[in-house]
């Protein structure tokens, strides 16, 4: 049975092109015909989203505005791949796989860490120079030749985040208990918060499912906060951290509807400032510009790491502020986080660069 195929775009952005180089990709002969190597000057980057994920006005949107922002720059030719489910996405990339064995400078980008599994399912032998994969966020060095993976450090933001929140009690609602990534931030904002907490505060986590599938789902965290808020919304002073994803634009929602909502939310991936008058901050993750500097590289034909780990240092991930917060918040006498974020900042720089080397 075929499988229908949700969308498939082709962009090509004619800009005029530089000579550009890459290097050769070392292949396995009796899996590939070098006779049958197609040599084409043109490259070739495929973006395969994450399933329901584009849209978000965060991380994955961020993510392809910097691949579009390349290729609008490059003479490149561009398929967006948007599967609906996990099954889909997975036959995306084996065809694309079959279709790239023998071709030059080719890249797909799996676009969500939920890939890894796929990506380490399939041998990737190519014949052409430049062809690759490139994961995102997983820190897996055992992935097949010629699949990469850049991650975004959330360790050390985190922490930062987390000692900048002491002056209320905390609640990290996260989309996934399952998922690595947003086991590392909420370990580094427990570690910064529990470190600093001086005034004995509470801290707890909340978890929507085990399952990936909480990253993409808003309605599901609309009706926990009215669950957890409906009561007592203005008089509960919290502070909430939320790795949701897409899903997280239902508790700003919730937030939006109730003038009087007195718990702070930090922003997430973006700095959305604009969404809510009860975010304070936000955690901002630049995937968009990583990606921007790895493609470049890929570009000029420099090898790349097996991990492209990226951090503070690398200013891929920082704290920025809403510049009017103190000037419209109703309810809540909040700290001074631009001052907290001064103290606090150099302590976290530190923990990221250690944590990038564990």
């Amino acid at each position: 049975m075929k499988m229908k195929m949700k969308r498939k775009i082709n962009i090509i952005f004619p800009v005029l092109l530089c000579c550009m180089s890459f290097v050769w990709v070392s292949c396995n002969k009796e899996d590939i015909d070098d006779s049958k190597h197609v040599s084409i000057t043109q490259p070739n980057i495929t973006f395969l989203a994450s399933v329901n994920g584009l849209g978000d006005n965060g991380y994955n949107d961020n993510a392809i505005g910097g691949v579009l922002s390349f290729i609008d720059k490059y003479d490149t030719r561009f398929h967006l791949l948007l599967p609906s489910t996990k099954a889909e996405a997975e036959l995306l990339y084996r065809t694309w796989l079959n279709d790239n064995a023998l071709k030059d400078s080719s890249l797909i980008i799996l676009g969500s860490s939920d890939y890894e599994d796929i990506a380490c399912k399939y041998p990737t032998s190519f014949m052409g120079k430049g062809t690759q994969v490139l994961l995102f966020e997983c820190r897996n060095s055992n992935t097949p030749l010629n699949v990469h993976s850049l991650c975004i450090n959330r360790y050390g933001c985190s922490y930062l985040a987390g000692a900048m929140s002491t002056d209320r009690d905390a609640k990290i609602w996260a989309a996934t208990s399952e998922d690595s990534i947003i086991k590392t931030a909420i370990r580094g904002f427990m570690d910064g918060y529990n470190l600093h907490n001086k005034d004995q505060n509470t801290l707890s986590v909340k978890y929507l499912t085990n399952k990936d599938e909480g990253f993409a789902v808003p309605d599901s965290v609309y009706k926990e906060m009215k669950k957890e808020y409906d009561d007592d919304y203005f008089v509960s002073e919290d502070i909430i951290f939320p790795l949701l994803g897409f899903s997280g634009l239902g508790m700003i929602r919730y937030a939006n509807e109730n003038t009087f909502f007195a718990p702070w939310i930090i922003g997430m991936d973006i700095n959305q400032k604009g969404l809510s008058i009860n975010i304070p901050f936000s955690m901002v993750i630049k995937i968009g510009d990583m990606l921007r500097e790895v493609l470049e590289d890929w570009r000029k034909g420099k090898k790349w790491e097996k991990v492209i780990l990226k951090g503070m240092a690398d200013n891929a991930i920082d704290i920025e502020f809403t510049p009017d917060f103190y000037e419209n918040i109703i309810l809540g006498d909040p700290a001074d986080y631009e001052e907290l974020y001064k103290i606090y900042h150099k302590e976290a720089l530190e923990k990221d660069g250690y944590e990038k080397t564990k």
